[in-house]
């Protein structure tokens, strides 16, 4: 007599479902992990040129060794590349607006956490920042609006671009028909990149500073590193660049020489204490310290001189940045503070310390000295700026505060 054939029940089938869903989850977490693992920031960068050209987006470019110019994902209005103190206008509104992430974003961070754990690094830090809301360009002024907003919130709208691209790149760039459906929504057109923060996002943005020391009569040092072991950015980049956030009071901290000054005891001199929120504190408290208080004194003596330069957006993940340039013409604050037993310059754990290159002071053509004669690399003897070798910020500020340095005669 044959056996009756079990008939799974509904509570079988949904266990069923579930166990096949978590199966299908994991697989995918896996995949994506390894593509974290074995992104190349340089195929990245030529696959979203390639994106953006097909659009019509007109992206940002280098001066190149053999006079082509070399293209990356970054976007700038002609008018941002002409920027001074004067023509940014940046107005703030002390108002913090709730923000509810999709169920996506959540996902992603929680991926996102993952992903730094599985790579050795450490947790992402969340601290109030400016939240960008408006970026309105005029012929002679660009005037950029900006409100309170959380970390966290701004990761999850801005790196999931990036985990799109990146998850998407290994298995869709090679036939040339890349699938970005996120992006195509939100950052897919010179409108949509334009008007990105002020859609349903919190948008932060970044300060980038080239610092140029005078490290003898004829030459300077660009203060410039590659990215450590605990940020996930790779390249090189300007030391003292940084979120711009919000750590005492909003009114004070939105001051573009406050910011720099803030990252320089940070960044140069390995004092973590301003990056956590102290709001009861006197926001300057840091001022009197040596490498702050000298490097003030310069500034009001006119032997130092910060000047803004620019306005870009990183296209992998619709960060904008505003870029400043601070060139110190005494030499004394290079020898004191990088030369002899009393050197005090500490790099924090987001750089790794490196070779540093000089460049000289009679540079009469910015764009034939990166092409031709600075060094690519501080590890190696290649020469023409290679922009692929910078986080990409991190070369637009480069480059713009070599041109205006030069142009301006301030070095």
């Amino acid at each position: 007599m044959a056996l009756p054939i079990p008939v799974p029940g509904v509570s079988d089938i949904i266990d069923l479902l579930v166990a096949t869903n978590k199966w299908f989850d994991q697989r995918r977490k896996q995949q994506s992990l390894k593509a974290w693992r074995e992104a190349d920031f340089g195929e990245l960068c030529h696959v979203l040129v390639k994106y953006y050209e097909s659009r019509n987006v007109p992206l940002f470019a280098y001066p190149g060794p053999a006079g082509v110019p070399i293209k990356v994902p970054v976007y700038v209005r002609p008018e941002w590349s002409r920027l001074t103190e004067q023509s940014l206008d940046k107005h703030f509104e002390p108002v913090k607006r709730p923000y509810s992430p999709k169920k996506a974003q959540e996902d992603f961070l929680t991926f996102y956490r993952e992903m730094r754990r599985d790579q050795g690094l450490g947790d992402v830090w969340d601290g109030t920042i400016f939240r960008l809301t408006n970026i309105q360009t005029s012929p002679n002024q660009v005037r950029l609006e900006f409100e309170e907003g959380q970390f966290l919130h701004s990761m999850m709208c801005h790196y999931i671009l990036e985990h799109e691209l990146v998850v998407a790149q290994p298995r869709e760039s090679a036939s040339g028909n890349l699938q970005l459906k996120l992006r195509e929504e939100v950052s897919g057109s010179v409108q949509a990149i334009e008007s990105f923060c002020k859609r349903d996002v919190v948008c932060r943005a970044g300060v980038s500073n080239l610092i140029l020391l005078r490290s003898e009569a004829g030459h300077y040092l660009p203060v410039i590193q590659k990215r450590g072991a605990q940020s996930l950015a790779r390249g090189l980049c300007p030391v003292s660049s940084g979120v711009f956030d919000v750590t005492t009071k909003p009114k004070d901290d939105f001051d573009l020489k406050h910011k720099v000054l803030k990252e320089v005891y940070e960044e140069l001199f390995g004092n973590p204490d301003v990056v956590k929120e102290t709001k009861n504190f006197d926001s300057r408290f840091f001022y009197p310290q040596d490498g702050v208080s000298d490097l003030l004194k310069l500034l009001e003596q006119g032997e130092a001189k910060l000047e803004v330069t620019g306005l870009c957006i990183d296209l992998i993940r619709m960060i904008p940045e505003i870029t400043t340039v601070l060139v110190v013409r005494d030499v004394s604050y290079y020898k004191r503070h990088l030369e002899g037993p009393g050197a005090r310059f500490l790099l924090n754990e987001e750089y790794r310390l490196t070779s540093d290159i000089h460049i000289p002071r009679s540079i009469q053509d910015a764009d034939h000295y990166l092409a031709h004669e600075m060094l690519t690399d501080p590890d190696g003897e290649e020469r023409g700026f290679d922009p692929l070798r910078w986080t990409l910020p991190g070369a637009f500020c480069f480059y713009q505060g070599l041109k205006r340095a030069v142009s301006s005669r301030l070095l």
